[in-house]
C-alpha cells in the first residue's frame, strides 16, 4: 500500500519581533509568537514577560516549561531596563539592568509566569572579557569532594535540593489523591579567585522517601562548601512530604491534599525558592448535596523550579506515595581572561 506524501519543517521559526512595555508577552497562549527566538525594541522598563500559555497545564495538570532566547535592541537614544521584580522576573545578579546597546539572554518559565534569566551577555563584550574560556561543564550526581580542574579560576554554579516524597492515600468513602510536594530550593553563583587542584566540598541533596500508608519522607539540602579551597557556604534546601490521605480524611472531606511549599536557598548571586507542590481534589463534588464523584481521584503535581523537580501524589487506594527527586549540581568551569 503507498503511502501518503506529509511535509514537515526543520529548524526554529523566524524571529519575532516586539514593543518594550512594562509587561512583553513573549508566550502567548494565541500562539503570535510561536518560536523559540524573540527580538525586543523599543526603550521603557519590563517588570514581566507575561504568562506562558495562558496558564494551561496539561490534561493531567503538569506543568509546562518554556525557554525563550531574547534579542535586546533598544532604539536609540532610549534604553530598555528590566526591574529584578520577584517572583515574576528574577535577574542573574538580583539587580536591575539598563540595557544601552545590543544584547542577549535566554529566560525560562513555567505556566506560573515566573520567569528565570539563565544567561546574558552584551554583544560587544569579547568572549572572554567577564569569565575566560570555557573548559569544562559537569553534572554532579553524587556527593563528592571535587577537585577544581587545571587551569581553572572561575565557576559557574547551578545547584537545587532534593524534594520530599508524596503521602499515600487509603481507601475510603471519598475518592481523593495525595497532594505534590515542592520543589527543591534553586541558587546561582558565580565564584571567582579559584586556584587549580585545591577542592571543593559537595553534598547532594537526597530524595524523600515514600512511606506506604503514610506521609512522604522529607528531601534534604545540597551544599557547596570548602574544601582546602575558601568559599562561602551555598545552600539549597530541600522541600518537605506531602500528607497521607487516610479514610477519616475521605469519609469527611477534611483533606483536601495540600501540596507542600518549595525548599529555600541561600548563598547565591541568584537564590529562588521552589515552586509549591500541587494541591490534590476530588474530581466531582457538589457543593449543595455534598456528594463526591466516584469517579478517579486528581493528585497534585509536583513544583518546577529551574533544574528542581518536586513528586507528584498518586490516586485514590495508593497507599505508597512517589519518591521524591533528588538534588544536583551543574558546574561550568572558566580560565581567566589573561590565561
Amino acid at each position: 500500500m503507498p503511502l501518503a506524501p506529509f511535509h514537515c519543517a526543520l529548524g526554529d521559526s523566524p524571529e519575532v519581533e516586539l514593543q518594550a512595555a512594562a509587561t512583553v508577552n513573549i508566550a502567548p497562549g494565541d500562539d503570535s509568537v510561536d518560536t523559540n527566538r524573540v527580538r525586543i525594541v523599543g526603550a521603557g522598563t519590563i517588570t514581566s514577560l507575561g504568562v506562558p500559555c495562558q496558564g494551561q497545564t496539561g490534561e493531567l495538570g503538569e506543568q509546562a516549561t518554556v525557554t525563550k532566547r531574547i534579542y535586546w535592541l533598544p532604539t536609540a537614544p532610549g534604553t530598555i531596563t528590566l526591574k529584578h521584580n520577584p517572583p515574576f522576573l528574577c535577574l542573574l545578579g538580583e539587580k536591575d539592568r539598563t540595557i544601552a546597546g545590543k544584547a542577549f539572554g535566554t529566560y525560562c518559565s513555567d505556566v506560573t509566569g515566573y520567569w528565570q534569566e539563565d544567561s546574558f551577555s552584551l554583544s560587544s563584550e569579547s568572549p572572554t572579557a567577564s569569565g575566560g574560556a570555557l573548559l569544562a561543564m559537569i553534572y554532579y550526581t553524587a556527593s563528592a569532594t571535587i577537585t577544581i580542574p587545571p587551569g581553572a579560576t572561575r565557576a559557574w554554579v547551578r545547584m537545587w535540593g532534593g524534594s520530599g516524597a508524596s503521602g499515600g492515600t487509603g481507601a475510603g468513602g471519598v475518592t481523593i489523591g495525595s497532594a505534590g510536594t515542592g520543589a527543591g530550593g534553586y541558587l546561582e553563583k558565580f565564584l571567582t579567585g579559584l586556584t587549580p587542584a585545591n577542592t571543593l566540598t559537595f553534598t547532594r541533596g537526597n530524595a524523600g522517601a515514600p512511606v506506604s500508608g503514610n506521609n512522604g519522607g522529607n528531601g534534604s539540602a545540597s551544599t557547596l562548601a570548602s574544601g582546602t579551597q575558601t568559599i562561602a557556604t551555598l545552600t539549597a534546601n530541600g522541600s518537605n512530604g506531602s500528607a497521607y490521605v487516610g479514610a477519616a480524611d475521605m469519609a469527611s472531606y477534611s483533606n483536601t491534599g495540600i501540596g507542600t511549599p518549595g525548599g529555600t536557598a541561600t548563598g547565591g548571586d541568584l537564590n529562588v525558592t521552589g515552586q509549591r507542590g500541587g494541591n490534590a481534589y476530588a474530581v466531582s463534588y457538589d457543593a449543595g448535596s455534598g456528594a463526591i464523584g466516584s469517579n478517579a481521584s486528581w493528585p497534585g503535581q509536583g513544583g518546577a523550579s529551574a533544574f528542581a523537580r518536586g513528586a507528584a501524589g498518586v490516586a485514590y487506594n495508593s497507599p505508597l506515595g512517589n519518591p521524591g527527586i533528588p538534588g544536583g549540581l551543574i558546574i561550568a568551569w572558566f580560565n581567566d581572561a589573561s590565561l
